[in-house]
Parts: C-alpha cells; sequence; structure tokens
C-alpha cells in the first residue's frame, strides 16, 4: 500500500499591523507526516519548517478569522514548500527505516 500524509500548519506568525492591514501573517510553521500502511505496525515520520509570508499592499487580503488551513496550505505550497519533494523525502524516510542498510550483529566472542 501507498504511504499516506497529513499536511498540518502548527503555528502562524502575523504583523499586528502592516500594509493597512491587521494580522498580516508573515510565518507559517508548517508539518507533514507520512504513514507507512504497509507494515503491521505502521512507522510515522515527519518533516517540518518555518515558510515566509509576504503580503503586498493592494492584494486580496483575507482576515485572520476567515483563514482555512486548507487556505494557508496553499500560500505554503506557493511560496517555496514543495508538497511533492517534501513527501518523496518522507518515502525516502520510511524506506530507509522498513529496509535499512546496517544490522546489529551479537558479539563474536559471545557474552
Amino acid at each position: 500500500m501507498a504511504n499516506t500524509y497529513k499536511w498540518l500548519i502548527e503555528k502562524l506568525d502575523c504583523y499586528p499591523n502592516s500594509e493597512l492591514q491587521t494580522d498580516v501573517v508573515c510565518n507559517v510553521h508548517w508539518r507533514c507526516l507520512a504513514t507507512d500502511t504497509a507494515t503491521p505496525f505502521p512507522n510515522t515520520v515527519s518533516l517540518f519548517g518555518i515558510c515566509p509570508i509576504t503580503y503586498v499592499s493592494g492584494s486580496p487580503f483575507t482576515f485572520y478569522s476567515s483563514l482555512t488551513e486548507s487556505i494557508v496550505l496553499g500560500w505554503i505550497w506557493e511560496n517555496g514548500v514543495n508538497q511533492t519533494n517534501i513527501q518523496v523525502e518522507l518515502d525516502s524516510i520510511l524506506s530507509a527505516i522498513e529496509n535499512p542498510t546496517i544490522t546489529s550483529q551479537p558479539l563474536p566472542w559471545g557474552n
């Protein structure tokens, strides 16, 4: 089965007043979780980051109270967070957990 992904917005940093608007988002703290559903005991890994957002005066503005997670996710994907690349990187991490390149061996001289 394919891995599943959950994108989360964990925090928003705002300027109290900027460009004649109030509560203008300037940083989005995001996280993406990936879970391997192919194993009997699923592994979950995550990557996170902060994406700066710049509001330009005169652009369409969404009031803070009207923001949704979907809107803010769209902002981060439009401002440098590559959704596909993040998910591919998480796939690689899960693959490394499932197929380790190193193993622990018992000591050759016994206990």
